[in-house]
């Protein structure tokens, strides 16, 4: 008899990752799902909402070692444990975050739960374990469906601690999202500023800039709203009908234009120098002609179109070079007025969106306030 297993988490990629590494246990099909804003299962073979009680043998929680299970977290590990009775809990990013067994033990003690197993779905680190677990899954007393709602407040003290958690579990994390962004913009762009530095005169035109500009900007701000729907998700876990994240659109300038001035008083030096050259080459080539009489005519006109070559190819030369330079500087100047731009754009819909998430925050608490102290107010 085959025992379906249900592997649920936050994300959707670490997930799907986690999945696929336990495949392969004989006698465990295993579901994938992901867990909704409220805490619930969503996504799970294409419906939504919690699954019925028996419909699985066991669970598999996935959580990151970046950070300790939040809110959403504790109730969808909570409901799925009364479900199913029997779930493991597992973080991937133990290798890549220092802080990851202490991240562990924290999202245990979360979660009320002995220990989270370490996994790595890339090199299969502890999938070994939890395969074995998986097979003999311990099984526990199940408790009550938890709702994913944090404490309704029965006195104005309830609700003043869960408010002050919640704003600055919304000032800790924009903090941390801006720096990652920041650093993100910075990496990205510093990119673009090696790859024009190497590019070739002919492959730095305006579009071509602009285009490369535009893909960037657009990726950050691809990242940059996905940070904020986990800025929203996590500061109102467990409310029953959260805000929407805003959408944030990051508006860059258009590339500068292109200055095309010739430096005409180079040019005048540089033919000097170049004809200057040339003619001391071209002397230097004709004086075996002065050894023959006959040839001795033709000296001066070889020196003088050797001279007037020479100063040709030099001021040619140095064009080239100045136009290649004058392109490369273009193209640095232009992704350095875009990034500083894009910077400002995302402080700025950060500060907006923690400001709007605040406000936000503090009706529904004055809400929830009224409604607790009305019973009061009609005695």
């Amino acid at each position: 008899m085959t025992a379906r297993v249900l592997v649920c988490g936050q994300d959707r990629r670490e997930t799907t990752e986690v999945a696929g590494a336990l495949s392969g246990v004989d006698g465990v099909e295993l579901v994938t799902a992901v867990v909704g804003a409220d805490g619930a299962v969503a996504g799970r073979d294409g419906a939504a909402g919690d699954p019925a009680v028996g419909d699985y043998a066991a669970g598999v929680y996935v959580l990151t070692s970046a950070a300790p299970a939040d809110a959403v977290d504790a109730a969808a590990f909570a409901r799925l444990q009364a479900l199913t009775g029997a779930v493991i809990a597992v973080a991937t990013g133990a290798d890549r975050y220092q802080d990851a067994e202490l991240v562990r033990s924290a999202s245990a003690r979360r979660l009320a739960i002995p220990a989270v197993h370490p996994v790595d779905p890339g090199s299969d680190a502890g999938v070994a374990d939890v395969r074995a677990a998986l097979a003999h899954p311990p099984r526990t007393p199940r408790p009550e469906p938890a709702r994913a709602r944090p404490p309704s407040g029965a006195d104005g003290r309830t609700l003043a601690l869960e408010k002050a958690e919640r704003t600055a579990y919304l000032r800790a994390t924009v903090a941390r999202v801006r720096a990652m962004l920041l650093a993100d913009a910075a990496e990205r762009y510093r990119a673009r500023v090696d790859e024009y530095r190497a590019a070739a005169a002919a492959d730095l035109d305006p579009r071509s800039i602009a285009r490369g500009l535009e893909v960037t900007t657009a990726a950050l701000e691809v990242r940059l709203a996905a940070h904020l729907r986990a800025v929203y998700r996590g500061t109102f876990a467990g409310r029953p009908d959260p805000p929407t994240a805003p959408e944030p659109r990051l508006a860059w300038p258009a590339p500068p234009s292109v200055r095309t001035e010739r430096r005409r008083p180079e040019d005048a030096a540089m033919l000097v120098v170049g004809a200057s050259a040339g003619l001391g080459l071209g002397r230097a080539l004709t004086v075996p002609f002065d050894l023959v009489g006959s040839l001795r005519v033709a000296a001066l006109p070889v020196s003088l179109v050797l001279g007037v070559a020479l100063a040709l190819w030099l001021v040619r030369v140095r064009r080239r070079a100045a136009a290649r330079n004058q392109a490369r500087a273009w193209a640095i100047e232009a992704v350095t007025a875009c990034r500083q731009r894009v910077e400002h754009e995302i402080a700025a819909a950060l500060v907006a969106a923690e400001a709007a998430a605040g406000l936000a925050l503090v009706r529904e608490m004055d809400r929830r306030s009224g409604t607790v102290r009305a019973p009061d107010a009609s005695n």
